[in-house]
């Protein structure tokens, strides 16, 4: 219902078949106009539960060796399921997308459609204060990680008890998995980052506890100990880079995915 004609190409260009329909009207009054039309439908129950299946769908990599982000999803979605109040913030590229993909929280904070990367470490501060008591857990990529890392000198003097979970690919894999697409192996340009980067010893010197996972068992051990804790602390998980996901049951990528 925007009646700007330049948004509403843009939002048929960017959502594709998703845009049932698309009208020049005054919001309020099609508004109304929709609540008087809408009535139960008989197969109300089945598209219910198609759509359902269709949102809570999710698919796992295939084919690759060492740690996936979506295991350390997993291991961050015990504790948070354990936890009678938890707060889960996550941002970041690739590494993100999949943990966002995999973690239910009853208070989630991500980056969502804009994309921004970098403030879950001054947002995870926040909520600790915010919510006393709370489990506080983060979630960012090691790209992401450089954007605020000595907020974790501030968790140590603050002693608030957040658990920050580094996926580290060493790389920035968002424009890693572009440049390969649209480019090949060979024109890869700018997107490493240090394998020899040790993220959980840099939050260590700063005072905040630590630890490093290559695997899910440990992720799934160093995350309950440190949420018991009560300590800053940040866990590097050293993960494989793989692009982020697109959850389709008929394999067709959405409209604007990158």
């Amino acid at each position: 219902t925007d009646p700007d004609a330049a948004q509403r190409e843009r939002a048929a260009r960017l959502l594709g078949n998703r845009l049932a329909v698309c009208v020049d009207a005054d919001t309020p009054a099609c508004a109304q106009a929709l609540i008087a039309a809408a009535r139960p439908a008989a197969t109300e129950a089945g598209w219910r539960a198609a759509v359902r299946d269709a949102v809570t769908y999710r698919s796992r990599p295939q084919g690759i060796s060492g740690l996936t982000a979506d295991r350390v999803a997993d291991a961050i979605q015990s504790e948070v399921d354990a936890a009678n109040d938890c707060v889960f913030i996550c941002d970041g590229g690739e590494f993100g997308q999949w943990v966002q993909g995999f973690v239910n929280a009853p208070v989630r904070l991500i980056n969502g459609t804009s994309g921004v990367i970098g403030g879950c470490l001054p947002y995870a501060l926040a909520a600790t204060i915010a919510r006393p008591g709370a489990t506080v857990i983060v979630a960012m990529g090691d790209g992401t990680a450089g954007f605020h890392f000595a907020e974790f000198e501030t968790a140590a003097r603050e002693n608030t008890g957040f658990v920050a979970v580094i996926g580290n690919d060493a790389r920035w894999n968002a424009e890693y998995a572009i440049q390969m697409r649209e480019y090949g192996a060979d024109r890869t340009i700018g997107c490493e980052l240090s394998e020899a980067a040790r993220y959980d010893r840099a939050a260590e010197a700063f005072g905040c506890d630590a630890a490093f996972a290559t695997t899910a068992d440990e992720v799934a051990v160093a995350l309950e100990k440190a949420v018991a804790s009560g300590r800053p602390t940040c866990v590097e998980a050293r993960i494989a880079p793989v692009p982020a996901p697109q959850f389709s049951r008929t394999g067709t990528a959405a409209p604007g995915a990158h």
